[in-house]
């Protein structure tokens, strides 16, 4: 499934969060296996939902190939991150150590008092 994570509501929905911290995601209704996406739709979808850099890319990934994003690339961070940063996005937000060494120090912190403003805020419900 390429890391999408697949939920059910009124349609399937994919999601999947991108090394840059966007995601990239669809909905697929429950329609009838006869009915086709029209052209223009399905270039909407792989283009700016999926966000994939081709069509030809959706469908090596279908048959298990690595896919391509069509996101810039992540800038690497001057300066390694403090270990309490680290161990936030490792073991609480559970990001993989690419992603981790993709987030510069400013956007960790701020991802660190985020995560303590919430655990405030349902303390106090």
């Amino acid at each position: 499934m390429q890391g999408y994570e697949e939920t059910r509501t009124t349609h399937y929905c994919y999601d999947k969060v991108l090394p840059d911290g966007s995601t990239s995601g669809t909905m697929v209704s429950f329609g009838r296996d006869s009915e086709t996406v029209p052209p223009q739709m399905w270039s909407m979808v792989w283009r700016r939902q999926l966000r994939l850099r081709s069509e030809q890319v959706f469908w090596r990934g279908l048959d298990g190939e690595e896919v391509e994003y069509d996101i810039p690339p992540t800038p690497v961070p001057s300066v390694p991150l403090p270990e309490h940063l680290e161990r936030l996005l490792r073991d609480t937000l559970h990001y993989s150590e690419d992603q981790i060494g993709a987030i510069p120090l400013r956007q960790a912190q701020d991802m660190l008092n985020a995560h303590y403003s919430r655990e405030l805020r349902l303390d106090r419900e």
